[in-house]
């Protein structure tokens, strides 16, 4: 069991990029400024979307109070929702699972394969939360 959480932390690592940031926040201020602006960037992106969705959900319910179904906003957000996960959440597993460079040289390792492919598994789940 150590083996797998030793190897899903590299993983993670190796995904996200931790301790890179972490070396190079420490080291290099004009990163760690180059840091902050692209997260005020991607906050403001992202309130702008937050917006662009609230309106759209004001306007569907308005819709749906004139055919007296006002239960239709929440199904259709869901349902909405639902679709966008399984569209891109399909082609990051098979990414991540199938046609990942580091498959070959993980199998390789003395480990078991279910380590390999569960500390996979995990990668993607908890990519997808």
């Amino acid at each position: 069991m150590r083996k797998f959480w030793s190897l899903l932390k590299l993983q993670l690592d190796a995904r996200y990029g931790i301790s890179y940031a972490r070396y190079t926040f420490r080291n290099d201020k004009k990163a760690l400024w180059k840091g902050i602006g692209i997260a005020i960037a991607i906050l403001l992106a992202l309130v702008e979307v937050l917006g662009l969705y609230t309106f759209l959900i004001i306007q569907v319910h308005k819709a749906a109070q004139s055919l007296y179904t006002p239960q239709m906003v929440l199904t259709m957000a869901s349902v909405g929702a639902g679709v966008i996960v399984l569209i891109f959440g399909i082609f990051y597993i098979i990414s991540t699972l199938f046609l990942a460079k580091d498959t070959e040289f993980l199998s390789s390792l003395p480990l078991p394969q279910g380590s390999v492919f569960a500390s996979k598994f995990m990668l993607v789940l908890i990519g997808e939360y």
